[in-house]
């Protein structure tokens, strides 16, 4: 089985080949950043209602931190795959990637389940 490896949203992917008798676990988690977002969320919406009521560009400009605060409260998918020597390899993708990781884990499961 190829897994693509990648600890966070901006990290690089390392290629790992994992034997499928190897793997004794496979589950799929969300990585949320609460506080934060709400944080942005909020002075995003000050900043853009600032802009418009002042007639400013400013507006425009606070669209992409809103945006931004929108997909951390959203979450991503985070699969996280567990061999036999106990390391757990995590993945973290894009939130609108969630339906490709709960295919991914329910074939693994599966898999795991088919074996004993």
């Amino acid at each position: 089985m190829h897994y693509n490896m990648k600890k966070s949203l901006f990290a690089g992917v390392r290629r790992e080949d994992l034997i499928m008798r190897h793997v004794v676990a496979a589950r799929l988690e969300t990585s949320r950043h609460a506080v934060v977002g709400s944080l942005l969320l909020i002075t995003s919406v000050i900043w853009l209602l600032g802009g418009l009521a002042a007639g400013s560009g400013a507006a425009i400009l606070a669209i992409l931190p809103l945006a931004l605060s929108v997909l951390l409260v959203w979450g991503s998918p985070r699969v996280a795959v567990t061999a036999a020597d106990g390391v757990v390899r995590p993945s973290v993708s894009w939130p609108w990637t969630r339906a490709e990781a709960e295919e991914f884990v329910s074939a693994v499961s599966q898999e795991l389940l088919a074996r004993g």
